[in-house]
């Protein structure tokens, strides 16, 4: 059957002629988006002029455009223009039920002929609408055009399947409408199941200051999976559990690499997929700038914006031995679910796919610089009301068509949790399989979502993360760590989440008003540790809203040396990532690499003392030590009070210092002296320690030096 719309323009002034271009619009209905294929029909009056050429374009709320060849009109006669004539206007994408779906606006373009005005009475544009065939394909008929991007398959790198399922068109990102998954079955083992996503392929069009990101190709339905096992897999399609087709691939051998895990031998730690120590060492880098950091600390920024900005840090950080970073999906850079009237974005249950592909590329610049993403999927300010609120633009409000009068209903609404669950679905889908995923973070600074400080402590609030985590795990068969972060300080710490046994990670943050920032570090192991799991400081630096920049500086040195002291799983990260950049601080992270390269505490039964340091320059100021010790070695370091606060250039020389340090061992061990500032060891030798300590004179120093001591097996 065909429908058919009639829409109707008069224009006023028989004899007014038409400007060049003229658009002649015809809005669309928010519940009226046109339909893949179609025909729009343009009769024309006897009286129109036969010079001029007409078009019919489509676009949706965000401009993104297709259009149809011009054509000539012959007066009296009517124009047919057909969905398969629309091409893209201004980027690479095809038209497509996707595109359909999204359509916002649909209308005429006339362009005046060269000799002579248009006149017109009236247009009569009618839209015929080509109904999809009643008759529903079988489902091993479904799918088409299925084949690997990648040319070969090797262990642990990420293979990537491509098909089309094209006559649906449904919400492709909707698991209640459709739901594609893979089950995968090794040589060895048992089946893996996981999740496919569709998406709209981009091209990235490098600028001068900001990345441009458009459609490229068509859009089409990806399977993601890193195979962890050579030989021969089978690999089975199925729709909505149905099968759909099946295929096999085989895997070339590879040494094991990248996805960090909470280690088997030692839970408070990571490892790597090859067992090898992973101590996460690296800043925070939520999104590629941030204008709070221009405003405290003054101009920092370049030119480099978006994806580039990522790939600059990424350089750096890898020179500098760094090997992990925080980043955030949050609105302003690569979230996929936001409320429509952003740019990009669609409501809930329809995803950003130009920030989809953003993230894409800053996984690959994270893989190309051996940098492992923690990747918070939400930050506080959308689920709350109270701190950077963002909950009055959120899909889930009920002002914008949500389910959620307020944010606490998040939180207990089975709706928001259906829509959460296939968001989940997807980033699982779509970027489990990255080796250099670090881990999720569901949600940043959790005790500050919605609207009061009470309902830190609602039970709601802890269910739903014990919950989410759940939900979380079993989509994920790579088993990447899951955790929640929590804002200010170790007092934020929620008991229930980070007691929960379905979490794995701790993540919070160490801000201060002012003072040293060491009594934080060792409060905040001290208080956390006990929870038995990973604990890592994920930002830090001043206090939340900054501080000076010698004072950042020194909150930077401070910390990172005074935390490498403790028992906890990773370095702090800072927030203040474009001061670093600007200061060329990576520096501060590569001297403490240095000086870990090769410790292992994992397993270690270690104490965090405070050692007293005897030296001739009493009224000069004051020495302090922390030391680590564990059964075979012990680590320290020595500073001075005054200069862990405010980092300067106006540092005093020490001299003749001496300490003992506490060991848990007997007998002979090589002592080094290690320069904090380059990390680099000033002095190696043997030693024979007696008595469970080490009696140790420093060489002449400024600020701070570091001290490593190592058994020697007999």
């Amino acid at each position: 059957m065909i429908r058919v719309l009639c829409l109707w323009i008069v224009l006023i002034g028989l004899d007014a002629a038409v400007p060049t271009g003229l658009d002649l619009q015809f809005p669309m209905a928010q519940d009226a988006a046109l339909p893949p294929r179609f025909t729009a029909v343009l009769p024309l009056p006897d009286s129109f002029a036969s010079t001029c050429h007409i078009a019919f374009y489509v676009s949706d709320k965000d401009g993104l455009w297709f259009q149809t060849a011009w054509q000539t009109p012959t007066p009296g006669a009517a124009l047919n223009f057909s969905s398969e004539d629309l091409s893209p206007r201004g980027h690479g994408g095809f038209w497509s039920p996707e595109r359909a779906r999204r359509s916002h606006r649909w209308g005429f373009l006339i362009r005046p002929g060269d000799t002579e005005p248009i006149k017109m009475v009236g247009l009569s544009p009618r839209l015929e609408v080509t109904p999809l065939t009643e008759a529903q394909p079988k489902q091993t008929e479904a799918i088409t055009d299925i084949h690997w991007l990648n040319l070969e398959h090797q262990a642990w790198s990420v293979s990537e399947l491509a098909f089309q399922i094209p006559r649906w068109s449904g919400n492709p990102y909707d698991p209640d409408q459709i739901r594609i998954n893979a089950v995968i079955h090794p040589p060895s083992g048992d089946p893996e199941c996981l999740p496919a996503f569709f998406t709209q392929p981009h091209r990235r069009l490098i600028q001068a200051e900001n990345d441009l990101v458009v459609p490229h190709g068509p859009a089409g339905w990806r399977l993601r999976y890193t195979p962890r096992q050579a030989g021969l897999h089978r690999l089975e399609l199925r729709q909505n559990n149905q099968p759909l087709s099946e295929l096999s691939f085989t895997v070339n051998a590879a040494p094991p690499r990248g996805f960090p895990q909470r280690s088997t031998q030692d839970p408070r730690f990571l490892e790597t997929a090859d067992g090898t120590f992973f101590y996460p060492l690296g800043h925070n880098i939520h999104s590629p700038t941030d204008e709070r950091s221009e405003e405290l600390l003054g101009p920092l920024r370049g030119t480099l914006n978006d994806i580039a900005a990522y790939e600059h840090y990424f350089a750096r950080m890898q020179t500098a031995g760094q090997n992990a970073v925080v980043m955030w999906m949050s609105n302003w850079w690569c979230s996929i679910e936001w409320s429509e009237t952003w740019q990009g974005f669609h409501g809930l249950r329809d995803y950003h796919q130009a920030n989809a592909a953003r993230l894409d590329a800053v996984f690959a610049a994270a893989t190309k610089h051996g940098i492992h993403i923690l990747l918070v999927l939400d930050n506080h300010g959308r689920l709350g009301t109270r701190f950077d609120s963002e909950w009055a633009d959120s899909p889930y409000n009920r002002r914008n068509g949500g389910p959620c009068a307020t944010p606490e209903e998040f939180f207990s609404s089975h709706q928001a949790t259906a829509h959460h669950r296939a968001r989940l679905r997807y980033v699982v889908a779509r970027w489990g399989a990255q080796p250099h995923l670090l881990g999720w973070e569901i949600v940043s600074e959790i005790n500050l979502a919605g609207s009061n400080q009470r309902f830190a402590e609602h039970p709601s609030l802890s269910l739903w993360a014990h919950s989410a985590a759940l939900d979380l795990r079993a989509m994920d068969p790579y088993k990447h760590p899951i955790g929640y972060q929590f804002s200010d300080d170790y007092h934020s710490v929620i008991t229930a989440i980070a007691g929960d046994p379905a979490i794995d990670c701790l993540w919070g943050d160490a801000y201060k008003s002012a003072g040293s920032i060491v009594p934080l570090m060792l409060a905040t192991a001290e208080a956390n540790l006990p929870y038995g799991k990973p604990t890592w400081t994920v930002e830090f630096g001043g206090a939340w809203n900054a501080s000076t920049p010698s004072r950042i500086h020194g909150d930077l040195h401070a910390g990172l040396w005074s935390n490498a002291m403790t028992m906890t799983a990773g370095a702090p990260a800072c927030w203040w990532y474009q001061f670093i950049d600007a200061r060329d601080l990576y520096r501060e992270y590569g001297a403490l690499g240095r000086f870990l390269h090769g410790v292992d505490k994992r397993g270690w039964q270690a104490t965090t003392s405070t050692v007293p340091v005897n030296h001739p320059q009493r009224t000069r100021g004051e020495l302090e030590c922390l030391a680590l010790s564990y059964q075979s070695g012990a680590l320290a370091w020595v500073y001075d009070t005054a200069t862990v606060e405010v980092r300067s250039q106006q540092s005093r020389m020490w001299n003749s210092a001496q300490l003992a340090v506490p060991v848990h061992f007997d007998g002979q061990a090589v002592l080094e002296i290690w320069d904090t500032s380059t990390g680099h060891a000033l002095s190696h030798q043997s030693v024979t320690v007696a008595k469970h300590a080490l009696s140790v004179t420093l060489p002449p120093f400024r600020n701070d030096i570091a001290i490593k001591i190592e058994q020697v097996a007999p």
